[in-house]
């Protein structure tokens, strides 16, 4: 039957959202007007008394919680400027193409006030973490949390081949990801 309407109509498009219109002024979830809908006596729901269960709401994904530690390295200049180590995100990456701050997953039984004690034994004891306020961020059904640190570099860092050092004035000119953003927000201008 919409089939035939639609091969009917002079314009696809305008039959299309004056059903899309029906649809929100008259078949409304819960209450409808089947008393005032010129296609009632075509309405296969209204002929099977469904008219009050439609349409059938799908459950919601259950909201599964990601925990990151995020490393915002950081390396002095020879003028004692500051840098920080971004890395771009690849394709199997959420946010590909963006710039990013390095984050390894945070082991499920690491409680947050031990991440520090990890990271140096990751990047060794002279990285001196130092946290910076915890950020959420939700995508789709997922949120993640992540417990960003200044991690000092006076190595190379296991990421080098995939990422650049870029000043904080720099980074307001590079494709970053929001949370990034919200992370370096937390860091000083110099």
């Amino acid at each position: 039957m919409a089939e035939e309407w639609v091969r009917a109509s002079k314009s696809p498009q305008i039959h299309n959202q004056a059903l899309m219109e029906l649809g929100s002024l008259v078949c409304k979830k819960g209450t409808p007007l089947c008393h005032q809908c010129p296609l009632s006596k075509d309405c296969i729901a209204q002929k099977k008394g469904l008219q009050l269960k439609l349409p059938v709401t799908k459950p919601r994904k259950e909201t599964k919680e990601i925990h990151w530690l995020g490393l915002v390295f950081q390396k002095n200049r020879p003028n004692g400027a500051l840098l920080y180590f971004i890395k771009q995100k690849i394709a199997t990456d959420w946010w590909e193409g963006l710039w990013d701050i390095p984050v390894i997953e945070k082991p499920k039984n690491l409680k947050w006030d031990k991440a520090e004690q990890l990271i140096e034994r990751k990047f060794g004891r002279t990285c001196s973490p130092r946290p910076l306020n915890h950020a959420q961020h939700s995508v789709t059904h997922h949120k993640i949390h992540i417990a960003p640190f200044i991690v000092d570099t006076r190595k190379k860092i296991p990421f080098g081949k995939m990422g650049r050092w870029v000043s904080l004035s720099e980074i307001s000119e590079i494709p970053v990801s929001a949370l990034a953003k919200r992370i370096f927000r937390q860091l000083p201008m110099c």
